[in-house]
């Protein structure tokens, strides 16, 4: 590969407006095995981390520190411009007022049942079906605070319509979605399939206009007269942290690192903006709404969205629980990439947690593990052998890493679909012991030490391809196989040599045997 890009990742911390749940964990999971991804296959990556208070880099971005009174007036200047341009408007909104606690209530101060779904929300967007919600048809609506059912009221808010930006709006996912045919997103769309059925949905009827102006005691006030005690909703002070976050990020694009002997193909660099679970209306629809308005350059390439996140419709949300041990760290991140998380973290969560890690990981990898490496110290003193690769293993070595470029790929990345090849891969190894076995009893000892050779140089490519979903087991096996890093990057560089590349070479001398990584987990009745 001749050409390397820069990329620019961004992804939300959790929002503190929203009920805490793993699915919050997917944009930040998203984004690092994407940012892992592309760095090893030699592209410049920046990952920019934000909330609805500031941009929130890591510290070796060097962005600008800012006091809450410098942020606030950035946002009010925001604010302002678009005051000014006319994309406000005032309007009196029903809306719920809670008696007991004497006040009006916002929209994360509500719950209820979603209109659409009937699944457990606030006032402000489902995180089962992902629509955004009205508080004021809600079923079942409570206050937060007291527990009472609210009394409904009228109240003057400033609101953002979004059916006036509906042309742009379908101009801008046209332009995204066509971007995505890019030679390096062929295959895998299923990503991008699911979030554009969820925008062909919501453009299929009317926008709604939604709250910017709120009645609370913090916040960023609005800066306009009569509107005292009035406070901006952090969904714009979000947006505005991104745009200037991303924006600081691509000033220092050009500050990256050149390698040397890489011949590169400067491009502006693409940006891709990770959704976690509740966020896709954010994301999708009402952030690039304020960013046109805003005149920013700086929009998504790329919106990904989770559809592993989203049930079936009428699946039941399970009841609120924690798993009966605590997680390893990396079997968690792959569980999460081939199932995701729903808001709700449950019995039949915990239960499904422990199937992946007892089937795929522990029954299947390491079981695989542990047979290839026992196999070699019998019957070769722990060196592999000369012979070629052959057999079903070498057949799948071949495709591995492809597959795997076709799944992370920015244009098409999948998470579910990357985590699902793995364990495809590993199913189908486990499903060729026996076979194996069979050509080592009944004396075929070419057949079995070539198919044996296949075995671990299929065992070796995934430890490598592993690395983005599941870095520390990664690391870990690769260690113990003396796969060095240049070999790991060379070899997610050049995917389509993965069928001729060895990484084990022959002679080399393999442990007998590696420790348990991971731990398999109490099966949840």
């Amino acid at each position: 590969m001749g050409s390397y890009g820069s990329y620019v990742i961004t992804s939300s911390v959790p929002s503190p407006d929203s009920d805490p749940h793993p699915g919050q964990l997917l944009a930040l999971l998203g984004a690092d095995v994407l940012g892992r991804h592309l760095s090893l296959r030699g592209h410049r990556v920046r990952h920019v981390r934000y909330c609805a208070k500031c941009p929130c880099p890591p510290p070796c971005h060097d962005l600008p520190a800012l006091t809450a009174q410098a942020r606030g007036e950035r946002v009010q200047r925001s604010f302002l411009s678009l005051w000014q341009a006319g994309v406000w408007e005032q309007r009196e909104l029903p809306g719920p007022r809670c008696e007991p606690c004497g006040r009006n209530l916002h929209e994360t101060e509500v719950r209820g049942r979603c209109g659409y779904c009937a699944a457990p929300c606030n006032g402000t967007y489902c995180h089962m079906c992902e629509r955004p919600q009205d508080a004021e048809h809600l079923a079942a609506l409570r206050c937060v605070r007291c527990g009472q059912v609210p009394v409904r009221t009228t109240t003057r808010r400033l609101v953002l319509p979004l059916e006036r930006w509906r042309e742009r709006l379908v101009a801008y996912h046209a332009m995204d979605r066509a971007q995505a045919r890019e030679p390096e997103a062929v295959g895998g769309r299923r990503q991008r399939a699911v979030l554009h059925t969820y925008l062909s949905e919501l453009l299929g009827r009317e926008l709604p206009a939604v709250p910017v102006s709120q009645e609370d005691g913090h916040g960023v006030p609005i800066p306009l007269a009569g509107w005292k005690g009035h406070v901006l909703d952090s969904w714009f002070s979000g947006a505005v942290g991104y745009a200037e976050a991303v924006a600081a990020s691509l000033g220092r694009t050009g500050q990256w690192e050149e390698t040397s002997g890489r011949s590169r193909v400067e491009k502006a660099p693409r940006i891709i903006d990770f959704a976690g679970v509740g966020q896709v209306f954010s994301h999708a629809v009402l952030r690039p709404v304020v960013l046109l308005a805003l005149g920013a350059p700086e929009l998504p390439n790329v919106v990904v969205g989770h559809e592993a996140a989203r049930p079936p419709a009428g699946t039941p949300s399970a009841g609120r629980g924690t798993p009966e041990e605590a997680p390893d760290a990396d079997a968690l991140r792959f569980h999460l990439c081939l199932t995701g998380f729903g808001p709700e973290w449950g019995t039949a969560s915990a239960r499904a947690y422990a199937d992946t890690v007892a089937t795929v990981l522990t029954g299947g990898l390491e079981t695989w593990t542990d047979t290839v490496l026992d196999l070699l110290a019998e019957d070769f003193g722990s060196t592999v052998p000369a012979a070629a690769p052959e057999g079903p293993p070498a057949a799948e070595r071949g495709e591995l890493m492809r597959r795997a470029e076709r799944s992370l790929a920015a244009g098409s990345f999948s998470l579910q679909r990357a985590a699902e090849e793995f364990a495809t891969v590993v199913d189908r190894a486990v499903a060729d012991l026996q076979p194996l076995r069979r050509l080592r009893a009944a004396g075929r000892y070419s057949a079995y030490e070539a198919r044996l050779v296949a075995h671990v140089e299929l065992l070796a490519s995934c430890a490598v391809a592993a690395g983005p979903l599941m870095p520390g087991w990664s690391a870990f096996l690769t260690g113990h196989l003396s796969i060095g890093p240049d070999e790991e990057r060379g070899r997610m560089r050049s995917p389509a040599a993965g069928g001729t590349t060895r990484l084990v070479p022959a002679g080399a001398r393999l442990p007998e045997s590696v420790p348990a990584y991971f731990h398999e987990h109490m099966q949840v009745p």
